[in-house]
């Protein structure tokens, strides 16, 4: 049986997280991976500021 890794790429830029490192979807190699999505540290950044002007997040 053919060992898989499960790679994690930011589901709003779609870039891949290689170690310590967020590298675009076209530099990623991997044969085949299994995906798990999350946020990459930019895009958490933003997901954040956009979420803080929502009126129901304003009033937790």
């Amino acid at each position: 049986m053919e060992e898989k890794h499960i790679v994690v790429k930011c589901c709003r830029c779609r870039r891949v997280r290689q170690q310590d490192r967020w590298v675009g979807e076209n530099e990623f190699t991997a044969v085949h991976p299994l995906y798990s999505h999350s946020y990459c540290p930019a895009c958490m950044e933003q997901v954040h500021a956009e979420i803080s002007t929502w009126p129901v997040a304003a009033a937790c």
